[in-house]
């Protein structure tokens, strides 16, 4: 049995940076970001989605460390590569 789900770009973006767990050579394997995302669905509820997805868009639009914000902006990109949707 599949449940459909709509996730936003935000809510994608934070569930695979704190519960997806994916290394950036995996950002290319479409498969494993796919399994990873819908672990990471089953491990989260709505109130740390929310948060995730808050602490993922600030990364996101630059505030924090330069590091991060390479992962971020390769898994972004990865992400509307994925699933079609874009910040």
């Amino acid at each position: 049995m599949s449940i459909p789900v709509c996730l936003t770009f935000a809510e994608l973006l934070g569930l695979l940076m704190f519960q997806g767990s994916l290394t950036h050579d995996e950002l290319s394997d479409e498969a494993t970001i796919r399994e990873s995302l819908q672990y990471a669905v089953l491990q989260t509820d709505l109130y740390a989605m929310e948060s995730y997805a808050l602490r993922a868009m600030a990364m996101y639009e630059g505030n924090g460390k330069p590091e991060d914000f390479e992962y971020v902006t390769s898994l972004a990109a990865a992400i509307t590569r994925v699933f079609g949707v874009s910040a």
